[in-house]
């Protein structure tokens, strides 16, 4: 059987394919984000959520291209981040327009249905296929204690809002990344309704770093602004 040692013609496509994907997203310039986002140390929890957020892009670029290796790309980055489901209580407010319940998704950012659908799309490739089979007998149940992961969903013209308690004195960080097709705003509200941070520009990927001067609950809220629902994957340290 071939193996992902034995191809590295492979996973040179693969790596390309994943510098591709971060080319073709929006991105702020080197000095935007520098004045938006505060100057933290990345800990290992912070680095596998943004892991998390690139396994999404991928995915999307996979979607839109019709492709399974950024699939295959992010189906390892999952199996190989921990993580751990959410603690959060989730609340949601749906206007009154009616959302386009058709519109065609991308997917859930799950490695089950991320080599699925690697696979219908690989075909008859026998490589690939291969590192889908390798990758399906690497898949463990036991991966625990990294970020808290949820895919979601946030109607048009509604949004919605997690309570979470976050620790004082350690770097926070919730990110979050749509589906591609809606504007969403990003918003952190501390226990007294006092905006801590926000994420406003004109894309559906929202960064979220903050320090609380201690542990506390704080409300984020992801609006949506467009006239079709968003599937969202959320992460947070």
């Amino acid at each position: 059987m071939l193996t992902l040692d034995s191809a590295p013609s492979r996973l040179v496509k693969l790596s390309l394919l994943l510098l591709l994907a971060l080319a073709v997203f929006p991105v702020t310039s080197a000095a935007q984000q520098e004045e938006a986002k505060p100057e933290v140390e990345v800990t290992a929890e912070m680095a596998a959520v943004q892991d998390i957020a690139l396994a999404r892009q991928l995915m999307l670029y996979g979607h839109r291209t019709g492709t399974p290796e950024p699939y295959i790309a992010a189906a390892r980055i999952m199996i190989e981040t921990p993580i751990s489901d959410p603690t959060y209580e989730r609340r949601e407010e749906v206007a009154d327009a009616a959302a386009d319940s058709d519109k065609e998704g991308a997917g859930k950012l799950t490695v089950i249905e991320l080599l699925a659908t690697a696979r219908e799309l690989a075909g008859d490739d026998e490589n690939m296929l291969a590192v889908i089979m390798e990758l399906e007998a690497s898949m463990t149940k036991d991966r625990v204690g990294g970020p808290a992961t949820a895919n979601d969903r946030v109607e048009a013209n509604s949004y919605i809002y997690y309570e979470e308690a976050f620790r004082g004195g350690e770097t926070a960080l919730f990110e979050v990344v749509g589906d591609g097709d809606t504007d969403l705003d990003c918003y952190v509200y501390d226990e007294n309704e006092n905006l801590i941070t926000s994420d406003t520009d004109y894309t559906d990927h929202c960064v979220l770093i903050w320090t609380p001067p201690r542990t506390q609950a704080y409300v984020i809220v992801i609006e949506n602004l467009g006239t079709v629902w968003n599937g969202i994957v959320v992460s947070t340290n």
